[in-house]
């Protein structure tokens, strides 16, 4: 078996063509979309940039970096400095890019910098890699349990039978529920509906609703898988209160949340320093949220 390492930048292409895990095809449904959207916002809120131009449009430049997982920053005659979604080409002897390649209808044909001498490379991931993978995974499994909670909303109606000799009284009884589920005191009602022997002609179809009734657990689980999406990015989420916890677990969970994160403004920050120097820009990088403090 051939071990392939994640040091050749464009090895996701070659080996791993899919984005995301393909357990669940949720891709074209609605609600898998609203989740991705969700996930994908919280996601690129996690890193703040201070000093970017004027002329950078930040939704355009944080959209770019986390879908794709990088950024081209170039310098044109007619609009300045600017990010530029981009493909990269070429390999060094250490196998990372040489040139990209950027092609927009605003800028004359293909244009091809090469890295380091014309143009630099803003990645989020050593792998140059971005976040799809990830928000798409917790994207599908909450489009899942979603999902599964309608379901068990519907099943956990209670439904009622009527048994109508005729279809006068068939109407009766629909006027009779009709009044009843429009939240009516007091309902009177024939007593020709009832049986013969004087007993309600109607039954509960659905017996043990609480039995049925698993809703609040899939929200639950819901929350915990949002909760584990906030630990990957790198936000403190804990469910319970720090102080009810020991301190070496809450210390713990808050070094899982950084992993991400702190790897992220790595790469981030190196390569600001790249741009800055070359476009003699002050760009900055910072984590958002603050890690909290554990004190015993």
């Amino acid at each position: 078996m051939i071990t392939i390492l994640p040091i050749y930048y464009d090895y996701e292409n070659l080996i791993n063509a899919s984005r995301n895990p393909s357990a669940y095809n949720y891709s074209n449904n609605a609600l898998f979309r609203y989740f991705q959207r969700r996930l994908l916002k919280k996601a690129i809120s996690t890193i703040k940039f201070e000093n970017l131009p004027n002329n950078w449009d930040r939704n355009y430049f944080q959209y770019v970096l986390f879908i794709c997982g990088y950024v081209a920053v170039i310098e044109t005659d007619k609009f300045g400095v600017i990010p530029q979604q981009c493909y990269l080409g070429g390999f060094n002897v250490q196998y990372q890019p040489v040139f990209c390649n950027i092609a927009n209808p605003k800028l004359k044909g293909i244009i091809r910098p090469v890295i380091h001498e014309e143009c630099e490379i803003i990645k989020l991931q050593p792998d140059y890699r971005g976040v799809l993978d990830l928000v798409d995974l917790y994207a599908s499994k909450l489009a899942l349990a979603s999902e599964s909670a309608d379901m068990n909303l519907w099943a956990s109606k209670l439904a009622y039978v009527f048994f109508a000799e005729n279809k006068s009284s068939a109407e009766a009884f629909k006027k009779l529920f009709d009044k009843i589920m429009s939240g009516e005191v007091a309902v009177i009602q024939d007593k020709k509906l009832l049986t013969d022997d004087g007993k309600p002609s109607w039954d509960v179809f659905t017996q043990n609703l609480s039995q049925n009734y698993i809703t609040d657990k899939i929200l639950d689980d819901m929350k915990k898988l949002e909760n584990q999406f906030l630990t990957e990015i790198g936000i403190v989420n804990l469910n319970e209160k720090k102080e009810r916890l020991v301190v070496d677990e809450a210390n713990k969970r808050d070094n899982e949340t950084q992993v991400n994160i702190d790897l992220w403004l790595e790469n981030i920050n190196e390569s600001l320093e790249l741009v800055n120097k070359m476009f003699n820009l002050n760009i900055k990088a910072s984590k958002r949220y603050d890690e909290v403090e554990v004190i015993d």
